[in-house]
């Protein structure tokens, strides 16, 4: 039976223990926050359209915590839009990923967090994929 239109939400956290991505920042501002590891929330929707066709679309946060207190503070969304067609464990398809930075607030009386808007740049970018891919399923 054909169906006309049928999605999937989700929503997912992680905690990334060994984050290894070179800010660039002074050793003073590397004090402020605990770069070596970090957190992420991501949300997103998949749209599937008479069976074959979808488009689907999410957002990544990236969040660090300040040293000694319990505030996180986030540093770069990652959007993703994509459409495509899947048939029988095939699907080809188009995604846009982009990377924008956050201007994080301080907690101290919502002054902005100089230690991460210092180094924006690196977090700043994007890319379009064109893609294949062949998923197999079977019991062992």
């Amino acid at each position: 039976m054909l169906e006309v239109l049928m999605f999937t939400l989700f929503f997912e956290m992680a905690y990334l223990p060994d984050f290894n991505v070179y800010y660039g920042i002074n050793e003073k501002e590397r004090d402020i926050l605990e770069l070596d590891r970090a957190y992420q929330a991501e949300a997103g929707i998949d749209l599937t359209i008479l069976d074959y066709l979808f488009v689907k679309g999410s957002m990544k946060v990236l969040f660090h915590k300040k040293k000694n207190e319990i505030w996180y503070y986030p540093d770069c969304d990652t959007w993703m839009i994509g459409a495509g067609f899947r048939y029988s464990g095939f699907e080809a398809g188009i995604e846009h990923m982009c990377f924008h930075p956050v201007f994080p607030y301080s907690s101290n009386g919502g002054e902005w967090n100089e230690a991460l808007i210092n180094n924006i740049a690196i977090l700043e970018g994007g890319y379009t994929r064109l893609y294949l891919r062949l998923e197999l399923e079977g019991e062992l």
